[in-house]
């Protein structure tokens, strides 16, 4: 589970339609998610 989430501003450009977001976990791993609704599968 995340313990915390720092409302960081990440710098994309204009065109980038995706969605992220930084969490960071327990064990002080930080890590980000990305969300693309125009993608059909996941690699």
């Amino acid at each position: 589970m995340a313990v915390g989430r720092e409302d960081v501003e990440i710098l994309k450009p204009r065109i980038d339609k995706r969605e992220y977001r930084r969490i960071v976990l327990r064990n002080s791993l930080q890590v980000l998610l990305i969300s693309d609704p125009d993608t059909d599968k996941a690699n």
